[in-house]
Order: C-alpha cells, then structure tokens, then sequence
C-alpha cells in the first residue's frame, strides 16, 4: 500500500496539503472471498482519505484524524473512504502537474495486472471504482456482480504469465532525462512487459529492459486502453538501462527483482530500486554517463 498526500496547489478533493490518502488491500485470501473491493462498509480494498490536522476522535488512540466533509468521498460508504474497488494499489504517486491525478498500480490476482488513475476533481459521483473484485484489469472477474456503468477503465494492462506483479510509477515532468519527461512509469516485478501477439504480457527478459513508458495523448492527460487484446499502442515503450560504467549491456534476469519507482521532490529525477547489488538507481540521460546512444533494442 501507499501513505501519501497530495502535491501543493492540488485542487478538487485535494486541496488541503493537510489530507492523507491511504491504500488497503483487499484482505487476501485469493479471489476477494470477503467480497471488500465493493464493500463500501470495510476499509479494505479501498483508497482512504482523512484530515491529520485535526482530531475528531479525541476519545479514540487510533483514530487521530478527523473526517473530510466537503462531498468528494463515497457516497454511502464509510466516511473516511475515498476510492473503493481495489485489489491492491501499490506504488501510486500524484501527478505534480495539474489536475494532479492520482495513478495506482493495481495488483492482480492471477491473469491481469492493470495501471489507474483516479481524479482528484468532482464530488463523490466521480468515477472512483477501480471495479474488483467484479473486474480484474478490463475482463470480468466476478459474475454474479451487478454492472455498474462508473468503473474506472485502467490505463494500461498486461496479461500476468504467473509470480510476479505491477510496480507503480510516477508520471515524469523534469528531471535529468529529458526523454522521460511526460511518460507514466511503471514496471513488472521479475519480468518484462512487452507486446506479444494480441496483448501486453510479462515475460523472462531477453534484454535490459527494465521500465515500461506510456505517453500522453496529444490533447494531454492519458487515455484509458480500450481492450485488454487489440494493437499494439505506439504510446507504450520500453525503457533499457545501463549501468553508469559502460560497456555490455546485460540481461535482466529473474533475480533483478524491482521494488520501487519513484523521483526527487526536488529535482524530478528518477529513481529505481532493485535487488542487482541491492542498489538504488539514478536514471539520466546517457551524455552524462559518457555514453553515446541508449542501449539498443533487443533483436526482433
């Protein structure tokens, strides 16, 4: 899960620096058997969203917040909840430029591993429902659910081809390479995310590929995918990484797990984590390693 709050100047649900959202799971157990991800009276499977500034529970040692009534939470559910229909949003960051989205990678249970966001703007009728455990990516997961038109449609998924899961990323805007600036990062645990056949998959790398990148659309913001089986998307591409030091570009291999993604307040550079030599890495541009070119891709 993920403790965050939202960037300065955000408007919209958040427009007090002092708000706290908070991301819970569903629960566990395989398959949502609890049934929280739609259970607006479980905190579980949902993104919260209280005041820290104040306490309105001044009787209660756990619950040093107070409640946030200005009309943007669920409607009908908990006071505190936010967002509901999540698995498990993991890695989300707000976008720092405006309308500050909120982007969230969403782990799957077993076929699909989705990216979404979720708009700080509009009130508790705005599309908050990340849809599980009726929906796991874009395909339904759950028949018996009832059909609600106001689920929230991911960014981006890939079909999980078995033990690993997304890494949320945060959506670029500066920082050292300039090349990143505008894409939405995000990655696979183990694996690498690439085009295969009819859909996006996680397989064993041929390659340095670590990061995946999708672009925004020319008329700004990022467009939801439509179908989890259509055409490849120009606006997805793969990011390769090469050690500061030059020279061979190795291959990623399964134990090159990615813990996180994430970038400097202060400067936008980015930043990856990894379990190759358990180091924290800067990404910038390859001039300033003294590299010529980025890698090249993989053979076809």
């Amino acid at each position: 899960g993920s403790l965050l709050f939202a960037p300065p100047g955000a408007g919209g649900a958040g427009a007090s620096p002092h708000y706290l959202f908070v991301t819970l799971g569903d629960g566990g157990g395989g398959g949502d058997p609890q049934r929280t991800g739609q259970n607006g009276q479980e905190w579980l499977g949902s993104i919260l969203r209280v005041d820290v500034s104040r306490d309105d529970f001044t009787d209660d040692d756990e619950r040093n917040y107070a409640l946030i009534d200005d009309g943007a939470n669920v409607a009908g559910a908990l006071p505190e909840i936010w967002s509901t229909g999540w698995r498990n949003a993991y890695r989300c960051h707000f976008d720092t430029a405006p309308p500050h989205a909120l982007f969230c990678g969403d782990v799957g249970q077993n076929a699909w591993e989705e990216m979404t966001s979720v708009s700080l703007l509009g009130g508790a009728s705005a599309s908050r429902n990340a849809g599980w455990s009726c929906t796991e990516g874009v395909v339904s997961y759950r028949s018996r659910c009832d059909a609600p038109t106001d689920y929230r449609a991911p960014l981006f998924v890939y079909e999980n081809t078995g033990s690993t899961s997304i890494i949320g990323g945060p959506v670029v805007r500066r920082g050292a390479d300039a090349r990143l600036h505008g894409k939405l990062l995000l990655a696979d645990y183990r694996k690498c995310v690439q085009w295969k056949d009819t859909k996006y998959v996680n397989v064993p790398c041929a390659s340095n590929s670590w990061l995946t990148a999708i672009d925004e659309t020319l008329s700004g913001g990022f467009a939801p995918l439509d179908t989890a089986v259509s055409t490849e998307s120009p606006a997805v591409t793969r990011i390769f990484l090469q050690e500061a030091s030059g020279g061979e570009v190795p291959t990623r291999s399964s134990n090159d797990e990615l813990w996180s993604i994430d970038e400097d307040p202060n400067s936008g550079d980015v930043y990856v984590a990894t379990a190759r030599t358990s180091g924290v890495w800067r990404v910038v541009a390859p001039a300033r390693c003294g590299i010529d070119a980025p890698p090249p891709p993989p053979p076809p």
